[in-house]
């Protein structure tokens, strides 16, 4: 617990601890008060909230938990994320006669409504200082959103979030409260009243069951709250401090250029050595990899992922399932690795002759159902825990300024990175196909969430209460598909992609009228589609033939390297999972196709294709 809500939490339920036992799980019980460790209502348990099984034994027992953890460190953080986890696992572990009723304390800059209505500088200020900080807000309230999506879940307990201001050290001054809408006030709330919110949320939470409740008072501070000065140090220390010494250090440089340069160029021989640096990076290379090589591995779902021919331009991949069919053609410069009928590899293209990319992956096919381009997103998933770099909270932030429109979490469980497609693809190409699509999933009208009420659109969409038959999904190369079907070229187009023929921008039927980007305007179409409205409005077609390339130069996937100045081997921080490039609809959570990088021995290939096969 916030040692400060903590403390007045514990003075404001003094009459609740009369009649029934508070259970305090503190990280140093030694910390708190000593009266309050030495109530003989109040149980104090030493944990952690990220200690699943120190969490259930604290809650054995309780019919309200009010979880109140707090950090003054504006870095990637689960520490909110995994209060509630734990929480949630202790009380399916340990079921009680009525509903748990949780109480969690997050802030206002957590809720929708107050954040929108936020003047920009202060939605500046405060991205600066607690930007992280409520990213962790908004992953630990999606949990208890999910909660109650699952059936039986309500039965075993009910939720309510309590978002404030700034906070004071100061008296009880009085407070107002809104569970639905904004509440007015000076946006500054004391310790007191706020303690006082969260036990009237947990003895009357017949009142506050499911809702994200605002609070505010007419309190005005004569001085800065100390956690806020805190926060600002922190984040002046860390982002603003090494850029300006940065900045001095090569002033520095220059005035001392020549005499720096020899002396630079004999240490640097012995500092930045090759050993130096594995031992600051990691090995990388064939140093990091050894035996292994890269297997491509290609499927409309994670259920039919097969092996593929890498930089076989003529012969590309083959997918089709209830929702989507098509061509994909991977491309990997000095591709040394499996192939699926153990044929000689492929190593090299004229198509990477004149360019600086390492690998390409186009894409060549059609949606079987209608979708709004914010539904279709493009990225990546893994299915458990990796371990980020230190730092790569900052690769993140570089990546939001390229696309602004990037979402991730890479601490999650189940990290992931997703963008919508058409601001993520490199190149798109839409033209009009020449037959109907066929064998897709039984459909459903469905109005999208954002459609304009005054003229509503109508979407023909996969009905997901229909089960989807996998039977139906084909994974295989393009020449074993004709030999048993012709029709392939009449849905797709015959493929021309080979040699020196290159997929060029034409984003043209993209739109539904005058156009508002040059159709060969790659940067001007991502830039446009970074807007919500705008992706809302424009629908991708079952008519269209949509032949999209995405490409990169930074990262070597016969090694797993990543390239910034200096190689770092992804392979340690992956913790062996492979790197997956998905394409999905976010609203129905439907894959359209799925491309597969992993680096494995060719014994571990043999074997897992006995078992695809048995």
């Amino acid at each position: 617990m916030d040692s400060e809500v903590l403390q007045r939490l514990s003075q404001a339920s003094a009459y609740i601890l009369r009649t029934s036992q508070l259970h305090l799980l503190a990280r140093t019980p030694s910390k708190l008060p000593q009266k309050i460790r030495e109530n003989s209502n109040v149980k104090v348990f030493q944990g952690d909230v990220s200690n699943s099984v120190q969490v259930a034994s604290a809650f054995a027992g309780c019919q309200a938990v009010i979880i109140t953890v707090g950090t003054l460190s504006n870095t990637p953080t689960t520490l909110h994320r995994d209060a509630v986890a734990n929480v949630l696992l202790a009380v399916k572990g340990s079921p009680t006669k009525k509903p748990v009723h949780i109480v969690l304390l997050t802030a206002c800059g957590s809720n929708k409504l107050y954040v929108d209505q936020e003047p920009a500088i202060q939605k500046l200020v405060m991205g600066f200082l607690v930007g992280e900080i409520y990213k962790d807000h908004d992953r630990a309230q999606d949990l208890l959103l999910e909660w109650d999506k699952q059936p039986g879940n309500k039965a075993l307990a009910t939720w309510s979030i309590i978002q404030p201001p700034a906070l004071h050290d100061a008296p009880a001054h009085g407070y107002t409260y809104a569970t639905s809408g904004l509440v007015s006030g000076t946006n500054n709330v004391t310790y007191p009243d706020l303690a006082a919110l969260l036990l009237k949320a947990a003895e009357e939470s017949e009142i506050f069951v499911g809702q994200q409740v605002l609070i505010n008072s007419n309190f005005r501070p004569s001085k800065v709250p100390k956690h806020f000065v805190t926060l600002l140090w922190g984040n002046f220390s860390r982002k603003v401090l090494p850029p300006l010494a940065a900045v001095a250090a090569v002033g520095v440089a220059y005035a001392y250029r020549n005499e720096l340069a020899s002396l630079f160029a004999k240490v640097s021989r012995e500092a930045f050595s090759l050993s130096k640096l594995d031992y600051l990076f990691g090995a990388s290379g064939q140093a990091a990899v050894g035996n292994k090589k890269l297997r491509c591995r290609i499927g409309p779902s994670l259920n039919s992922l097969t092996v593929a021919h890498v930089n076989d331009e003529e012969n590309p991949h083959f997918i089709d399932s209830p929702y989507f069919t098509g061509y994909v053609a991977v491309r990997v410069k000095n591709f040394n690795g499996i192939t699926p009928d153990g044929s000689e590899p492929i190593s090299d293209l004229e198509y990477f002759s004149n360019k600086k990319r390492l690998f390409s992956v186009q894409v060549c096919g059609r949606y079987k159902h209608e979708y709004t381009a914010n539904d279709v997103v493009f990225g990546s998933a893994f299915e458990h825990k990796v371990t980020p770099p230190t730092g790569a909270w900052v690769a993140i932030k570089f990546a939001n300024l390229i696309d602004p429109a990037l979402k991730s979490d890479i601490y999650a469980d189940k990290p992931w990175l997703w963008s919508p497609a058409l601001c993520s693809y490199n190149i798109v190409n839409v033209t009009k196909a020449s037959a109907p699509v066929k064998g897709a999933h039984p459909a459903v009208t469905e109005t999208p969430a954002g459609s304009p009420t005054s003229s509503p659109v109508q979407l023909s969409v996969p009905d997901v209460t229909k089960p989807a038959d996998a039977s139906k999904e084909i994974s295989k190369p393009r020449k074993t598909i004709l030999e048993t079907n012709t029709e392939t070229d009449d849905l797709l187009g015959k493929w021309v992609w080979v040699g020196p023929e290159e997929l060029q921008e034409n984003n043209t039927l993209l739109f539904d009228g005058k156009t508002p980007v040059p159709a060969d305007g790659i940067a001007e179409r991502r830039k446009y589609f970074q807007k919500e409205s705008v992706r809302k409005a424009t629908i991708l077609k079952p008519e269209n033939l949509y032949n999209v390339e995405m490409f990169a130069p930074f990262i070597d996937l016969n090694t797993f390297d990543l390239n910034l100045g200096i190689n770092i081997n992804l392979l340690q921080y992956l913790n062996k999972h492979p790197l997956r490039l998905i394409s999905k609809s976010m609203s129905k959570d439907i894959p359209f196709f799925i491309i597969e990088f992993a680096l494995v021995d060719e014994d571990e290939n043999s074997q897992e294709e006995s078992e695809e096969e048995a």
